[in-house]
């Protein structure tokens, strides 16, 4: 049982990070999902850090919602910490939007207990309000 290492030069910082820009366009979301799932994660703070302002936009979008949701999945606390803190600014939003459903989703399945918590007291007393709306549902 191998494990592969993938080591990224500066040529391909610059391509991937010229791709950064395009993340609502699909074929550019792939290229960035697949460096978050490849690459070691120090090497993606660049990225990490371009969406700085940008999570509750991005967790709305149909392609950047699934971004957010691979650096959830592969990024160390220190760098998902800042994207988990504008998320949580913006719970009761992301739960009613098509897409920032999902990323509130994948909090709750892998986020730790203080981010789940959060969550529950924001969304509490809105349960039934939120239960009629089609996308919360």
């Amino acid at each position: 049982n191998s494990t592969l290492k993938y080591v990224i030069s500066h040529k391909e910082i610059f391509l991937i990070n010229s791709r950064v820009n395009d993340i609502t366009i699909a074929n550019g979301n792939h290229v960035v999902q697949k460096c978050i799932e490849k690459v070691d994660p120090d090497s993606l703070s660049f990225i990490i850090n371009s969406f700085k302002g940008e999570i509750y936009k991005l967790s709305t979008h149909a392609y950047g919602c699934r971004v957010i949701q691979r650096i959830l999945e592969h990024c160390p606390t220190s760098q998902t910490r800042p994207i988990l803190d504008e998320l949580l600014e913006h719970t009761e939003q992301l739960v009613q939007d098509q897409y920032g459903n999902y990323v509130i989703q994948h909090v709750l399945e892998h986020g730790d207990l203080d981010d789940k918590a959060h969550i529950v007291s924001e969304l509490q007393g809105k349960v039934l309000m939120l239960s009629q709306h089609k996308i919360c549902q």
